[in-house]
């Protein structure tokens, strides 16, 4: 069907913008790649074991934290109700271990969006987290207590038995996945 001369023009005007990489507004952290955390299993052989999940649903095996050390929630948060969402209830936590030796590493995406309580109303609010100095914590361990049945390598009940962690600081937002390597 052909365009009317006020619809062409239109398009003429509108098409155009996309083309050009238009931006509305700031620029925001969230405009870089998500960041990547990988824990290597390096060339070992032997089990090694990771939480995969914490008792409020951040992964288990590895931690963020601001330069100063508050605490970066790299999911939303499930012990408290999300700002302006109907609220959502928590599974009870059952500890899951998981054996990464076979597939040789893990690895997780934070969108770069952290928690803060609002105070007045008690919920969360989820934001774009200030760029600047971070602090990731690798945490695993060579041996696990297992309680439950099942495959280690996909995860099974249980716990880490003397778990090691390693810190390493980084640079939000980060140009590159930031990776341990298990020695």
């Amino acid at each position: 069907m052909p365009l009317t001369r006020r619809a062409s023009r239109l398009a003429l005007i509108l098409l155009p913008l996309p083309l050009l990489g238009s931006t509305c507004g700031p620029t925001t952290p969230t405009d870089a790649a998500p960041t990547g955390f990988v824990l290597d299993a390096g060339s070992t052989t032997a089990p090694l074991f990771i939480r995969v999940a914490t008792d409020d649903a951040q992964p288990g095996w590895i931690s963020v934290s601001h330069a100063d050390g508050r605490r970066v929630y790299l999911n939303p948060r499930c012990d408290i109700g999300d700002c302006g969402k109907p609220p959502v209830v928590c599974g009870a936590a059952i500890p899951i271990v998981r054996d990464i030796a076979t597939a040789r590493s893990i690895e997780f995406t934070w969108d770069g969006m952290d928690s803060s309580l609002d105070a007045t109303s008690g919920c969360e609010r989820r934001a774009v987290a200030a760029a600047g100095a971070y602090v990731a914590t690798f945490c695993y361990a060579r041996s696990a207590n297992l309680t439950g049945t099942g495959n280690p390598a996909t995860g099974v009940q249980g716990s880490l038995t003397q778990p090691t962690c390693a810190t390493v600081p980084f640079t939000w937002p980060a140009s590159a996945a930031v990776r341990y390597q298990v020695p």
